[in-house]
This record gives structure tokens, sequence and C-alpha cells, in this order.
């Protein structure tokens, strides 16, 4: 399935380990500066996942947030949007976007 994210969409950081990529995504922040510069349009396909790799995957990214908070002495943050995807963000091959966003998208699904 074909969506657009939300444009104002900030990377707040990426890595890649192997073959597998993460992406980091927030809602934009005020900063001293002015705002934060948004991802621009991007359209993105969706890989559909079994629901055992896809619950196997949140499981995993909350574990390491969690200790990654405990270890900065932070509050848990809320979880993510999580959604495969492939060559994008300047990473090739698949590709996990975890999105802190009420509004992930752009606009609803394109069939």
């Amino acid at each position: 399935m074909k969506r657009t994210l939300n444009p104002d969409l900030v990377i707040e950081n990426r890595s890649s380990v192997s073959d597998e990529h993460w992406v980091f995504l927030r809602d934009p922040k005020y900063t001293a500066f002015g705002p934060e510069q948004g991802i621009g349009r991007i359209e993105i396909e969706e890989i559909p996942e079994s629901k055992a790799d896809s619950a196997a995957f949140r499981q995993k990214v909350k574990q390491t947030m969690e200790a990654l908070n405990a270890l900065a002495g932070l509050p848990a943050e809320r979880e993510p949007h999580v959604i495969l995807t492939k060559d994008c963000l300047d990473f090739e091959g698949p590709v996990y976007l975890l999105i802190y966003s009420d509004k992930p998208f752009a606009s609803p699904p394109c069939a």
C-alpha cells in the first residue's frame, strides 16, 4: 500500500546494523532558531509483515527504548507507529520507520 508521510516530520535519528535500517521520525519542535525543517513530501510503499514478525520487532523496539531511557534517567516514551518499507530516506533495502507522531501520514492510504 502506498502512503505519503507527513511532510512536517523531522528525522530524529537513523541507524543501520547489517541489513536492518531504522529511521526515527517525530513531530517538529520550535527551537531558538525557529521551527525545524520537515522531511518534505515522501511517498512510501508499506511492506506487509506477518503479525508474529511485527510483534517481535515492536517488542525489540520497546525493550531497546526502555533500556536507553533507563540509562539516561528519562521516562518511557509512548510506542511509535512502526512501518516497514524499503529504499527510503537514503537507505537501500528494508527500512523500519518508527514514527512518534499523532499524524504520521499526510493523507489516507492510496489503493
